[in-house]
């Protein structure tokens, strides 16, 4: 995983962490290293390289691990073969899949769950160090109540991805993090998003910024199924093993503007109820 420099969403960040850009420091030389590691991009097969379609996040839940993503990254695939990143090489993406159903219209874009998850074959677990993945305890059961707490968002932007494979199996892929806050009542009420099960997160790609100095952001194609890690408020955030809040599923363009993402107790739920059904399958 080849990082940017951490970015912030606009000039109101604040941590309490640390002062507020010293914050965006402290974070982007010492921790995103290590929390980044179980994010992963996804990729399909194209007619020269593997093509960026979106990101990941690799779960320990029980014997059972997990690549969580947004349902419409995987339905993008259309049935080709597809890849998940694990020790710094690209691997097969298994063939157990689970995605949340399409709403009555039929349009995935009116899916305001949208996520999805592959279970990786007990007989391939050793392809993913321990490092690179998170055990399910790390995701949030119920929303954080601090509407002032700070998320860091991770995902792999396709505009930012290389064009060429490394070797025969590795591939340099560039993360775009981003430390940002909740957006309003009033925004939640404007996009008709639901607070129990979305988090609304602020982004504009006009108020951005890198060392103090303002920047262009880059479009959140291929961020979507990134994490969303608290990495403040309350209850306590653990500065070195953030919990997760959250997984990003649509990025806004229009007011409000925003990154739209879902909640990860929607997940939590949703594995509660199929992994039952997962230990029957792989035996």
């Amino acid at each position: 995983m080849n990082d940017d420099p951490l970015m912030a969403t606009g000039e109101q960040i604040n941590s309490p962490l640390l002062d507020p850009f010293a914050a965006v420091e402290f974070w982007a030389t010492t921790k995103l290293p290590v929390i980044g590691r179980p994010v992963t991009p996804l990729y399909k097969d194209g007619p020269r390289h593997p093509v960026a379609i979106g990101s990941g996040l690799i779960i320990r839940a029980g014997e059972h691990l997990i690549i969580a993503t947004a349902a419409h990254v995987a339905d993008d695939l259309h049935g080709q073969p597809a890849y998940f990143s694990a020790n710094e090489e690209l691997h097969p993406l298994p063939s157990i899949l689970f995605r949340s159903p399409l709403p009555p219209s039929g349009q995935r874009e009116h899916d305001q769950v949208d996520l999805a998850f592959w279970v990786l074959e007990p007989t391939r677990h050793a392809l993913v160090p321990s490092a690179d993945s998170v055990p399910i305890s790390r995701l949030e059961r119920s929303p954080c109540a601090d509407a002032q707490a700070f998320y860091l968002v991770m995902g792999y932007p396709a505009s930012r991805q290389p064009r060429r494979m490394l070797s025969a199996q590795e591939y340099a892929a560039k993360t775009f993090p981003f430390i940002t806050s909740e957006c309003g009542d009033a925004d939640y009420a404007s996009a008709a998003l639901d607070r129990t099960s979305s988090l609304f997160l602020r982004y504009r790609k006009d108020d951005t910024f890198v060392r103090q100095v303002r920047q262009e952001g880059p479009d959140l194609f291929g961020v979507s199924g990134g994490p969303v890690f608290r990495i403040s408020g309350e209850p306590n955030a653990r500065i070195f093993e953030p919990p997760i809040a959250a997984f990003a599923i649509a990025w806004r363009k229009g007011n409000p503007l925003g990154l739209v993402t879902t909640r990860s107790s929607v997940l939590v739920d949703a594995l509660a109820r199929e992994l039952p059904l997962i230990t029957a399958a792989l035996r």
